[in-house]
């Protein structure tokens, strides 16, 4: 019998340093760094980490990425890249949410490197097109957006579909790519 020969598996994608691809033991980390980014109320703490921890466990198995910035003394910030938000759409290319940097570590350029990651990622997967969603009152963050080359889309039927298949607010987020 002739043997099987397996293609090896792919690369990881070439990433800034010094930023990482998180794994399933990755999760609790994510869960405290979004509770830290997100604080619901206090009451509420175990509750959001046991179903925060669910919802990463279920997009990891979806084949979501999750790129980590790491530093000495834990994360700085996480963002998450997927592409199956675009079923039923008209769009395709790839999807970032949760994107979160630690408040005492922004304007330090742990965002702006996880957005360059995120442009190593769709390089090295052949994507053209990154799409996110950002709340209009979030200034800061529209600013660091806009410095990494995104910008706001229309027409606005486009973001509209997108924005509802999401289950998003109406008319409380922008559409950038």
């Amino acid at each position: 019998l002739p043997s099987l020969v397996l293609p090896p598996p792919p690369s990881p994608p070439p990433l800034p340093k010094p930023l990482t691809l998180a794994t399933s033991k990755d999760i609790p980390m994510i869960s405290l760094l979004r509770l830290s980014v997100f604080s619901p109320s206090p009451n509420l703490t175990s509750l959001f980490l046991r179903k925060s921890s669910q919802i990463i466990s279920s997009r990891l198995t979806l084949s979501s990425k999750i790129l980590l910035h790491p530093t000495p003394k834990g994360l700085a910030g996480s963002i998450e890249i997927s592409s199956h938000e675009f079923t039923g759409t008209s769009l395709s290319g790839l999807y970032l949410s949760e994107f979160c940097v630690l408040p005492h570590h922004r304007l330090k350029g742990y965002g702006s490197n996880l957005l360059l990651g995120v442009d190593a990622y769709a390089s090295h997967v052949d994507v053209g097109r990154i799409y996110l969603h950002v709340e209009k009152r979030n200034l800061k963050a529209i600013k660091c957006y806009e410095r990494a080359g995104y910008c706001i889309l229309k027409p606005k039927d486009c973001r509209e579909v997108f924005s509802s298949k999401l289950g998003l607010g109406e008319g409380k987020h922008w559409l950038m790519g």
